[in-house]
């Protein structure tokens, strides 16, 4: 199974046309080469689609459109994928900053301060999102981008997607952390999950063979009480987590008693990434093979290269010249692995 890992395109009206011409153009030719190599099966977008809540645009809703005509629309075109082959999640700047009062922000930081808190508030909100204004946009688009997506759920907090590989079923979980939040300025110690919205999700996808979680925000930012709950929940129930935000690039596998787990952390793909100087925020992405023969990952890290004009191996994140890294996973279910540990 081939995954296409992007993240923070933070598309703007007044650099969108050169999004297309210096980024995805590029990243057109090299996906065509890695998929006539082998098929690419999906692309997730680990958020941050457009720009500080699409405030250049006409609106934040002509900034998704964008979006999807200039960035989801030509990758898949290219590989010959439908849109259900596309899955996203949102990130802080896809949030419409001027839903919510500022009163409202304030009210939930000193509400929302422990794990008990946060799962009463996503009961209250689940359908009545009158505290959580600030989401509805980004999810009236994921509604209406997977309207005709089969075998998926998308709810004000989380959404699940169920794909076929040959023999195995594949669930994801994509997960909403921006609905805490607000102006990115004081985001910071604020970042919430909540067990309550990784368990449904998990739920949704529980008979599955293989887990995928897609987070805009590494699991280390969220705040401490739901860090110390939702991370071994992640490595107890999943396989890969998908993760963007910090426009640096890396992979690493993480190893507890409750499980292992592949985290992947996207580099960004902005217009003003294409002339970075500092190489840890060099444009690029990842391609990550999973062999269900051989239990394995083969992650490959690209770059975008600005001399070549072109995506190259990002060999600082691999342990030779070709950016590819190799991670050995578990061998049998999970849960099973965990009591066979508890025992010894």
């Amino acid at each position: 199974m081939r995954i296409i890992h992007l993240s923070d395109f933070h598309i703007a009206s007044n650099s969108i046309k050169d999004t297309f011409n210096f980024i995805v153009e590029a990243l057109v030719k090299d996906l065509a080469q890695y998929n006539n190599d082998k098929k690419i099966d999906l692309i997730i977008f680990s958020g941050d689609l457009i720009d500080k809540g699409g405030q250049r645009f006409e609106s934040i809703e002509h900034a998704f459109s964008e979006f999807e005509t200039y960035v989801a629309s030509p990758l898949l075109e290219a590989l010959n994928l439908s849109k259900e082959h596309f899955i996203f999640v949102p990130g802080n700047h896809d949030i419409d900053r001027n839903a919510d009062s500022h009163n409202t922000e304030i009210g939930l930081r000193s509400t929302l301060c422990n794990e008990t808190a946060v799962s009463q508030f996503i009961e209250d909100n689940k359908k009545n999102p009158d505290e959580i204004k600030r989401i509805i946009p980004f999810k009236n688009f994921e509604r209406k981008y997977h309207l005709h997506t089969p075998n998926s759920e998308i709810t004000n907090f989380h959404s699940t997607y169920h794909y076929k590989y040959n023999n195995k079923e594949v669930g994801i979980s994509a997960f909403n952390t921006a609905w805490r939040c607000y102006d990115s300025d004081h985001d910071n110690n604020n970042i919430l999950l909540g067990i309550k919205q990784a368990k449904e999700a998990k739920k949704q996808i529980e008979k599955t063979d293989f887990k995928i979680a897609v987070i805009h925000h590494q699991l280390d930012l969220l705040k401490d009480f739901d860090m110390e709950i939702v991370q071994p929940f992640m490595q107890r129930e999943y396989d890969l987590v998908l993760c963007g935000h910090v426009h640096k690039g890396s992979s690493h596998k993480e190893t507890s008693t409750y499980g292992d787990l592949l985290v992947s952390i996207a580099p960004s793909n902005t217009f003003n990434g294409v002339f970075a100087h500092d190489q840890r925020f060099f444009n690029g992405y990842s391609i990550i093979d999973f062999s269900f023969e051989n239990n394995n990952f083969l992650v490959h890290h690209r770059m975008y290269s600005q001399n070549h004009d072109r995506y190259i191996a990002n060999i600082e994140l691999g342990p030779d010249d070709n950016g590819k890294v190799t991670y050995n996973k578990e061998t049998g279910n999970k849960s099973s692995n965990i009591q066979k540990k508890r025992m010894k």
